[in-house]
């Protein structure tokens, strides 16, 4: 009896170390299925659960909320003159250079592509303005080493478009209204930063 009841516990023992494996396992799996594999930012599932927590945060909406949208000019071309391994890497410094100018609750997502979207919390349209031109402006200024080689590429540029979110916006009707002030950047000759205005949904 003393021996079964020794058997038993050893294998309870194992079967709660296999339970906490299979969790951590579990939550791991969950955590990276939001995350793109390319740049370690969040993807678009990502990008929705967490527009999801600010919306519900009465302190994120009082002080404003404002999405950035960020595209990479011409990437087409980029892709088609030096290759997809060098645009795989204007990708991920763009991701770095917008994890490197937000701080605090702010969020940087890759929708998908080569467009990316910054979640502002308490922040006015002035002030995403100003982080949208520390942004365009980084990346107009650096350079870009192109793989297998010691020679750098410049002149990359990205258009920003920023909305910000009005009590009664859907996610969807949010998006659109950063996405049209994307349009107007990009309308209006490239590396711009254009704010979304109530004409602009006419």
């Amino acid at each position: 009896m003393h021996g079964s009841m020794a058997s038993l516990h050893s294998e309870l023992e194992h079967s709660q170390e296999e339970v906490s494996k299979l969790q951590k396992e579990l939550e791991s799996a969950r955590r990276e299925a939001l995350i793109d594999p390319l740049t370690g930012i969040y993807n678009r599932r990502g990008f929705e659960i967490q527009v999801q927590g600010m919306l519900a945060d009465d302190a994120s909406l009082g002080h404003g909320l404002c999405l950035l949208m960020v595209d990479i000019d011409h990437f087409k071309n980029i892709n088609d003159t030096y290759g997809h391994l060098f645009g795989d890497r204007v990708i991920r410094t763009l991701a770095n250079t917008l994890k490197s100018k937000v701080k605090g609750q702010d969020s940087v997502a890759r929708l998908g592509g080569e467009e990316f979207a910054v979640l502002l919390p308490d922040t006015t349209l002035q002030g995403a303005r100003s982080v949208a031109e520390h942004i365009r402006a980084s990346i107009e200024k650096g350079k870009i080493r192109r793989p297998n080689s010691t020679s750098e590429q410049g002149g990359i540029t990205v258009s920003i478009g920023i909305a910000i979110f009005h009590h009664g916006d859907t996610l969807e009707k949010w998006l659109d209204h950063a996405d049209k002030a994307l349009y107007i950047s990009k309308q209006g000759g490239r590396n711009k930063v254009s704010v979304y205005a109530p004409a602009m949904a006419r």
